[in-house]
């Protein structure tokens, strides 16, 4: 789609409360943290965000991300000798037992268990060494620049560290996937025991129960790091994700930075339905112009006070026939929609495209029955451009 017109349309906003961004790092327990924005990346409270510490099993963001996107989800894996055992979190594997690599996965965020991070990484690299090869290329290809991985499960070891920024930027990327955040998303699960029961995994991540736009996330503990805990929350269509480190009120923490986090937006409408409405000629029809128009709306949450361009995408002329839409409604509901987008309005921030909506053309236009030279059509051509001059005069 070529962008043949534009519509430049500042629309000034500014929050509802201006205020100076207070110190929110102020007391917070945590040695280090960020809050980002997970839609722009832009970082909205920091402290340390950058200095490299341990990271405990938020680890195993990375570890869950990997597998999902290099295994089988619906692979039986055979638990081997060298994924039991494993010291810390555990939901106690067994030699011969067999899970899915799905069950695995949730025994990993639910339950924070190493040895199923073991067992994930043996089922989908081989080794463990050879999976954390796989966990600092994903970094690499996220642009992780301060994070690297020796295991696939968080226990110390010399050289496996991250940073608050990279945490967040690491959640951000995996939100994306709708397997990853189905599962960080559970509060309880069940997956097959040895027995024939079932183990009733609970997460850990007690922020799902007690703050409602939470929606995600993975805690962690060693002596050696602290509570570490990384998470995400969604309000009104806005999606933050924060982390911290070494954080002995991690809970409170993360409460106190989504409320400051997310009052610093505010709603604002780009366009109502039936409001990004426009002429445009058609070459061979039984009319020379057509009005084109968007059939939805379109609002986005923003902060500051910036401005948002408005960008219109369109051909320079259709040619009949042109299928319009065709609306059935019911009240305030549409029923029936038939046509095919044309062009689209895209609405822009700091450069960045924040929403866009869809252009129609809002009749239907038959071809020509009348058969028509070389020159006649040319003439109709300039007709059409004609017709639509006089109609942005009149505007």
């Amino acid at each position: 789609m070529k962008k043949h017109f534009r519509r430049i349309l500042s629309l000034f906003m500014c929050l509802a409360c201006l205020f100076p961004l207070m110190p929110v790092s102020r007391g917070l327990s945590a040695n280090a943290f960020c809050l980002m924005d997970a839609d722009t990346g832009d970082v909205l409270f920091a402290s340390r965000e950058d200095e490299e510490q341990a990271m405990a099993s938020t680890t195993k963001i990375m570890t869950c991300l990997v597998a999902i996107r290099e295994g089988d989800l619906h692979q039986t894996v055979e638990i081997p000798a060298a994924a039991v055992g494993i010291e810390g979190s555990s939901v106690y594997l067994s030699a011969g037992e067999k899970l899915t690599l799905l069950d695995l996965l949730y025994a990993l965020m639910l339950q924070s268990a190493n040895d199923a991070a073991v067992a994930i990484a043996l089922a989908v690299s081989g080794s463990v060494d050879e999976f954390a090869h796989r966990m600092n290329a994903t970094a690499s290809e996220i642009g992780l620049n301060h994070t690297f991985y020796k295991n696939p499960h968080g226990l110390p070891a010399e050289g496996h560290y991250s940073t608050a920024k990279d945490l967040c930027l690491l959640m951000a990327f995996a939100m994306k996937d709708e397997v990853f955040a189905s599962i960080t998303g559970e509060v309880h699960y069940r997956i097959p025991a040895p027995d024939g029961n079932s183990r009733y995994l609970v997460n850990h991540n007690k922020l799902l129960r007690q703050y409602d736009e939470c929606v995600g996330g993975k805690t962690g503990f060693t002596k050696s790091a602290g509570r570490c805990l990384v998470t995400c929350a969604r309000k009104n269509g806005k999606t933050l994700v924060c982390s911290t480190l070494n954080a002995p009120d991690d809970w409170n923490d993360h409460r106190n930075l989504y409320q400051d986090g997310f009052g610093l937006y505010h709603e604002v409408e780009l366009c109502a339905v039936g409001s990004v409405k426009m002429d445009l000629p058609v070459v061979g029809g039984e009319v020379y112009v057509i009005p084109v128009g968007n059939l939805e709306g379109a609002k986005v949450m923003v902060r500051g006070d910036g401005s948002v361009t408005e960008v219109i995408e369109l051909p320079r002329f259709l040619y009949a026939p042109v299928p319009g839409i065709e609306v059935a409604t019911d009240g305030d509901y549409v029923l029936r929609r038939a046509g095919v987008s044309v062009g689209r309005a895209v609405y822009y921030q700091n450069g960045r495209e924040v929403a866009s909506v869809s252009l129609y053309p809002l009749m239907n236009v038959a071809a020509s029955q009348v058969k028509k030279n070389f020159f006649q059509r040319i003439g109709d051509w300039f007709r059409s451009v004609w017709e639509w001059l006089k109609g942005l005069w009149k505007k």
